[in-house]
C-alpha cells in the first residue's frame, strides 16, 4: 500500500509540474506579446520593431488624425483652414497623385506646421508599394517638406511593414477610420464621437463632409480631455 500511495504522489507532483511549467510557459509567452505590441507602440523614428507596423499610440491623452489625401481631395485648403482656426496640427499622408498634381498644397501643409507621410493605399504588391513610396517620398522632400519617416498603409501588413523597413520609415496603420468618402457630416462626427479612444489614430480624409464635421469633432475630443495631433505626436511622446 505504501508503495502505491507513495507511486500515487509521484504522479500527482509530476502533473502539478506540468501545468505550472505550462502556466509559466503561458505567461512568457503572453508577457512577451504584450511588450512586442509595447514596443511596437514605442518604436523609434526611423524604424520599426522588428518591422511591426504601429496601429495605437502612447499617449492616452492624445488622438492622432491622419488624413489620407490621394483622392477626392478638393475639399483639403477647407480642411487646412479649419485646422489653423483651431490651432491643431495633424498628418496628412500623401500619394504620388496628390503630390504631383498639387505641389503647392504640399507646400501649404509643410509652411503651416503640419506633418506629411506617404500613404501606401492597397499595399498588395512588394515592389510597387516600395517604389511608389520612394518616389512620393522624393517628391515630397523636394518639394521642401521634411523626408516622410512614416509609412501609412491599407492593405497587405507585410508588404507595408516590408517597404517601410527598407525606406527608414515606420509603418502605420489606424485605430478607426471615419469612412469620409460616405455619409453626411453629422454621420461622420457621430462615429468619431461613438468610438474615439485615447492613444487612437484616426484615419480620414479631406472631403467637404469631414472638413464640416471636423469642429464638432475637436468639441467632442476636447469634451472627453483628448488633444488632436499628428502620429507622432501620439507614437513618439
Amino acid at each position: 500500500m505504501e508503495g502505491k500511495r507513495r507511486m500515487r504522489h509521484a504522479a500527482l507532483t509530476a502533473l502539478t509540474d506540468l501545468a505550472l511549467a505550462a502556466i509559466v510557459a503561458g505567461l512568457f509567452l503572453t508577457l512577451g506579446l504584450i511588450s512586442s505590441r509595447r514596443a511596437a507602440m514605442l518604436v523609434p523614428a526611423g524604424g520599426g520593431f522588428f518591422g511591426g507596423a504601429v496601429y495605437t499610440g502612447r499617449n492616452t491623452q492624445r488622438v492622432a488624425i491622419v488624413c489620407a489625401a490621394d483622392w477626392n481631395a478638393g475639399a483639403t485648403g477647407e480642411l487646412l483652414s479649419c485646422l489653423g482656426e483651431n490651432g491643431a496640427k495633424i498628418t496628412f499622408a500623401l500619394g504620388k497623385n496628390a503630390a504631383q498634381a498639387d505641389p503647392a498644397l504640399v507646400r501649404r501643409i509643410a509652411g503651416e506646421g503640419h506633418e506629411i507621410a506617404v500613404l501606401a493605399a492597397n499595399a498588395n504588391d512588394a515592389k510597387t508599394v516600395l517604389e511608389e513610396a520612394r518616389q512620393t517620398a522624393d517628391l515630397i522632400e523636394s518639394l521642401g517638406a521634411a523626408r516622410p519617416s512614416l509609412l501609412v498603409f491599407t492593405g497587405n501588413v507585410a508588404e507595408a511593414k516590408n517597404a517601410a523597413a527598407k525606406l527608414g520609415m515606420t509603418a502605420v496603420a489606424g485605430t478607426l477610420d471615419l469612412v469620409c468618402i460616405r455619409g453626411t457630416a453629422g454621420e461622420i462626427a457621430r462615429r468619431a464621437a461613438g468610438n474615439t479612444n485615447g492613444g487612437d489614430i484616426v484615419l480620414c480624409a479631406p472631403t467637404a463632409s469631414f472638413a464640416e464635421a471636423l469642429p464638432r469633432i475637436f468639441e467632442y475630443y476636447c469634451s472627453m480631455g483628448l488633444t488632436c495631433t499628428t502620429v507622432s505626436g501620439t507614437i513618439y511622446d
